[in-house]
């Protein structure tokens, strides 16, 4: 939550960079500008805890400044990673995040035997400060002189409403693990957890590609007017991400199938996993939407659908919670979270993006519900045989793009 002091700038840096052509001179602002700005943040958080000790207004130990600096030095982790991935160097940042894990738990095994708190915070704090020093050494673009107060306030004006909309998604999605202990029995929660780690496995392929992919996407999406070649790229993304999106809900419904015969223990999580699938689905469905929508700086109205989803949500669950089973709650949240999609959908049409893709596809929202329903009143051959037309749809629509590949 502390990253999301920084009001938005590693998002501002991912934005601001991805509608530049690479040899754009403002680039050098940029980054020194965003790199200072950071550093600033992450100084001032521990800066902040100490006074406030000092005054006699909280008690603050070690602890809590190292986690401070771990907070600033992450935040700056963050921005460099951003324009790693706007420079498409992802190697380099597997390296770093390989590193960072490898650094920690090598460091907790050889002196497991002393290991306290402060001493793993001060492991996450070097392994943080490692990747940061890597991304510095090879930094392209860095001076005191380029920094711009003015550069700044863009950056936070772009970012920030971005950093407001992506926690409001990541609420989106964990909502139900966040009250599941107060509304599911206790023998039930740990099924409920268990379900939502195997639809996290299942789609953690999807959502690296989207991450990957999203400073290209929006670079593709400001460009597109350059040539075909650019909106033939945004149209790929969408196939791939779909025909990725249709082998997650396949293996979803395999997982609920097969869940009671390879682990007893476990066997009531096969009800809930599809549920998790879907509502992750929805993003990924409109990833090229919200990545148009940010470049063009108009998530005001999505900020506002996904705001009053989760509160719709919130109130389903409050209001359904005992009077009808969780999944019942959980396929009416869908069902919103649908709508929301459509919505969503609707105004990237009216802002312009089929003017650049040449069409929405619908259908492949509607799919989603579908599907849901009909595990659950019919069966999962019956949910199956919908999730196989979705996935023929799909080729079918992308079917010139596929012939492009092939050939």
């Amino acid at each position: 939550m502390l990253s999301y002091s920084a009001l938005g700038m590693r998002e501002g840096v991912l934005i601001q960079l991805s509608k530049q052509k690479d040899d754009d001179p403002s680039q050098p602002a940029i980054y020194s500008s965003a790199i200072v700005f950071t550093i600033a943040i992450g100084v001032l958080l521990p800066v902040v805890c100490t006074t406030l000790w000092v005054a006699g207004y909280a008690h603050v130990d070690s602890n809590y400044l190292l986690i401070c600096l771990i907070a600033g030095t992450t935040v700056l982790n963050e921005v460099l990673i951003n324009i790693n991935r706007y420079e498409a160097n992802l190697m380099r940042v597997a390296f770093c995040e390989v590193s960072y894990n490898v650094l920690i738990l090598g460091l907790i095994l050889i002196l497991h035997k002393i290991v306290s708190v402060s001493l793993v915070l001060s492991f996450m704090l070097a392994a943080i400060a490692f990747s940061v020093s890597i991304y510095l050494m090879r930094l392209r673009f860095f001076s005191l002189r380029k920094v711009s107060w003015p550069v700044v306030q863009s950056l936070i004006a772009s970012g920030f409403p971005s950093s407001v909309l992506s926690a409001l998604l990541i609420v989106l999605n964990l909502i139900f693990i966040l009250v599941a202990q107060q509304h599911l029995p206790q023998t039930q929660v740990g099924q409920f957890v268990f379900a939502n780690n195997i639809a996290t496995l299942l789609m953690v392929s999807l959502n690296a590609f989207s991450w990957a992919m999203t400073s290209r996407s929006m670079n593709d999406l400001a460009t597109a007017h350059e040539g075909e070649k650019r909106r033939a790229s945004i149209l790929r993304t969408d196939m791939y991400l779909r025909i990725g999106l249709a082998g997650a809900l396949f293996l979803a419904l395999a997982a609920s199938f097969g869940l009671p015969w390879v682990t007893e223990r476990y066997a009531d999580s096969g009800r809930y996993v599809l549920l998790f699938v879907a509502l992750q689905a929805f993003q990924i469905i409109i990833f090229t939407e919200l990545n148009f929508l940010m470049m063009k700086n108009r998530l005001g109205a999505l900020i506002a659908i996904f705001a009053v989803t989760n509160l719709v949500n919130f109130l389903l669950i409050e209001g359904l919670s005992g009077r009808a089973p969780f999944y019942v709650v959980m396929i009416g949240a869908i069902f919103c979270t649908t709508i929301a999609t459509l919505a969503v959908m609707k105004y990237a049409t009216y802002a312009g993006l089929d003017d650049i893709r040449g069409g929405t596809r619908y259908s492949s929202v509607l799919a989603i519900p579908l599907i849901v329903v009909l595990f659950y009143s019919v069966g999962v051959i019956g949910a199956m045989i919908v999730a196989g037309l979705f996935l023929v749809s799909v080729v079918f629509s992308y079917r010139k793009d596929l012939l492009a590949l092939l050939a």
